[in-house]
């Protein structure tokens, strides 16, 4: 079950990964 924090961690954690591919 995936929560809110985690949700958003991950979002920020593939965000990141998309800036530094850049």
């Amino acid at each position: 079950m995936y929560t809110k924090e985690t949700m958003r961690k991950q979002t920020h954690e593939a965000f990141s990964l998309f800036i530094c591919q850049n």
